[in-house]
């Protein structure tokens, strides 16, 4: 308990916290469509032509950088897939241990239909009953920005196997005095 408090202080800084937050959220959303995507269709045209939206809203919907993304289009999204949504207010510890798995299996759940017909087994369990964390180094200003429409996993050089949640980890903010609206520039940083 003592090692999950030393890592949630991290989260007492109010830029951190918000930072982390709009990051992780809006890169998951990203990366579970493509992976949505990826399950049922290989092009955005056809994911686009079951969900009953443009292909320019989907391509939008991938891009982690966008973060207009409603509630209703995810419904219809959900529905289109045979899938539920949860879209809920959580604790920091609880939204840690939620996000913390996004192989491509654990943002492909199964259907109504593939549950009902057994088809694929459940996701296995955490390791660990408590979240695990992995924080980013203090800021290093000499690496450069990731700019607006950049795809992380081509930047970080990830493969399809590899945990981009982890490497979002690595994503760490940036602030700049004068910014306008408070907002944090995302920067890379590597291992």
């Amino acid at each position: 308990m003592t090692d999950q408090l030393a890592n949630l202080n991290r989260f007492s800084r109010k830029e951190y916290r918000d930072g982390y937050l709009h990051t992780r959220v809006r890169s998951g959303i990203a990366y579970q469509i493509q992976a949505l995507r990826s399950k049922f269709i290989k092009t955005q045209e056809q994911f686009a032509e079951l969900t009953g939206k443009k292909q320019s809203t989907i391509s939008r919907l991938e891009n982690p950088d966008y973060g207009r993304v409603s509630v209703q289009t995810l419904l219809d999204i959900a529905s289109a897939c045979g899938l539920a949504l949860i879209v809920r207010f959580v604790s920091y510890p609880e939204f840690l241990a939620q996000t913390a798995n996004t192989t491509e299996r654990a943002l492909q759940p199964d259907t109504i239909d593939e549950t009902l017909a057994g088809a694929r087994p459940a996701p296995p369990p955490p390791p660990h009953p408590a979240p695990q964390w992995a924080f980013p180094p203090p800021p290093d200003p000499s690496f450069g920005n990731l700019g607006a429409h950049a795809d992380l996993s081509r930047v970080l050089g990830l493969r399809d196997d590899h945990n981009v949640g982890d490497a979002l980890m690595g994503a760490r903010l940036n602030d700049r005095s004068g910014r306008q609206n408070g907002q944090s520039e995302v920067r890379q940083w590597t291992h």
